[in-house]
């Protein structure tokens, strides 16, 4: 923080004991600190950082933000083909759904980047699931702007259910 003494530890344990002893308030506002300074620092190369904004806006009171860079980390672990990870980043999103303001294109996302790597690890019928929940988040919004969404919904629905050999569903 501005104005404050600097520590650095030079074993894990110790830089451990001293965060547990911390206050909450002070942890939250520290890790909302450590994401402010990391946004400015970083902000022509901020891709590079999503993984670490998330965590640190999780851990703070901006849950907003933290869901934002959730989504960001999970779709930047998809494209690498890291699914665990994806998947482990979209759930946590999923989670915070509840915590913010609704907003149909963030459920949209973040079904929809789930059921991708879903269907990427062989869970069909959970990556269906999440494609129907990615199609009624944006059903609320206009219809017209997702048109080409919906139709690659239907399109990974279809590929579903050919990959578990049932061709007429698909």
């Amino acid at each position: 923080m501005p104005g404050n003494i600097t520590y650095t530890f030079r074993h894990v344990l110790v830089s451990d004991a001293v965060y547990g002893t911390m206050l909450k308030q002070e942890r939250s506002t520290l890790h909302l600190f450590v994401a402010q300074a990391i946004e400015h620092l970083y902000s022509d190369r901020i891709d590079g950082y999503v993984e670490i904004l998330a965590n640190h806006y999780l851990r703070s009171p901006q849950l907003d933000r933290a869901l934002h860079y959730m989504i960001l980390a999970g779709q930047r672990a998809a494209n690498n083909y890291a699914n665990e990870q994806a998947r482990q980043h979209f759930v946590t999103a999923l989670g915070l759904l509840s915590k913010v303001v609704y907003q149909p294109s963030q459920a949209f996302e973040i079904h929809h980047g789930l059921g991708d790597v879903l269907m990427l690890v062989g869970e069909y019928q959970a990556s269906r699931t999440h494609y129907k929940s990615a199609m009624e988040a944006i059903e609320v919004e206009d219809s017209d702007v997702y048109i080409n969404e919906l139709s690659d919904l239907d399109r990974k629905m279809g590929i579903t259910f050919e990959r578990q050999g049932d061709f007429d569903k698909a």
